[in-house]
């Protein structure tokens, strides 16, 4: 989770102060774009369990919250949340298990904060309302 989010510039986002929030799944997959402010795209932060997370907020033909985190509080496997949203195109599964998905996550999350649109799927991702 460190090399994502320091790969990704996204250590100088905003950090969400999740600590009293959980979900019944054990995801942190309850971010909504309500959490974000105006000109925001990404934010960080800390769960309870001390499990870091980085939220992005993109937009396609609605806006998708993505929530890429450490799935357990002493482990480096990471996985995702969408706040119940059909939104894994680009994070591509639940469970990112190797470096070559790890380095799509950080190459998608570079690109949209370039400003670059992503594709996938034939669905058009970018950071612009």
């Amino acid at each position: 989770m460190d090399r994502i989010i320091k790969e990704t510039k996204s250590s100088e986002s905003r950090v969400l102060d999740i600590s009293d929030r959980f979900s019944l799944t054990g995801f942190i997959d309850f971010i909504k774009e309500e959490d974000f402010g105006t000109s925001e795209n990404t934010l960080i932060g800390v769960d309870h369990h001390g499990r870091k997370f980085l939220s992005v907020l993109v937009y396609s033909e609605f806006p998708h919250v993505g929530t890429i985190f450490q799935r357990y509080a002493n482990s480096n496997s990471i996985a995702y949340g969408t706040c119940y949203n059909p939104f894994d195109g680009i994070w591509n599964s639940a469970r990112i298990a190797s470096l070559k998905e790890e380095n799509i996550i950080i190459d998608r999350i570079k690109a949209l904060k370039l400003g670059k649109t992503i594709i996938i799927d034939d669905i058009s991702y970018t950071f612009k309302k």
